[in-house]
């Protein structure tokens, strides 16, 4: 019974750690900051709609991406949202700029690096899966203590 309570502990640890490394390079850690002091080019993003750049910026946001989630602390009745993504051989940026009805500007921003993707990829259940096998021999320990 003991082994199988480690096994399952463990999976479980495995399973959380999996949910962590989704949520983490999802960008659901990542926090919104108020621009106290937005440059030109900011500003400028939100009037460049018509006439996006080779890339494709700036681009219309998609409020059902991470950055809007109720895990990040989105700003309050947003009037105007623009994103940039720029991207690299290893590495990817997602940017988004809101502004309030307040005229407040707002950044969001993500960047994912490929190569710390693939070590989140293996560190994160791996870690997981420990704590979960930490635990079930902790909570083992104590029963064997307590008889």
């Amino acid at each position: 019974m003991r082994f199988i309570k480690v096994i399952a502990l463990g999976i479980i640890g495995l399973l959380l750690g999996i949910a962590l490394f989704q949520l983490d390079t999802s960008g659901y850690f990542e926090r919104w900051q108020r621009l106290s002091n937005p440059s030109a080019d900011v500003l400028n993003l939100f009037s460049q709609r018509t006439t996006p750049d080779e890339y494709g910026n700036p681009q219309p946001c998609d409020e059902s991406s991470a950055e809007f989630s109720f895990l990040s602390n989105t700003p309050k009745e947003i009037v105007d949202c623009i994103q940039r993504l720029d991207r690299a051989a290893d590495a990817n940026t997602r940017t988004v700029y809101v502004t309030n009805k307040d005229g407040e500007v707002w950044m969001w921003s993500y960047f994912d690096y490929a190569y710390d993707y693939y070590a989140k990829r293996i560190y994160c259940p791996m870690i997981g899966f420990a704590f979960g096998i930490v635990t079930a021999l902790f909570i083992n320990k104590r029963a064997s203590n307590k008889q």
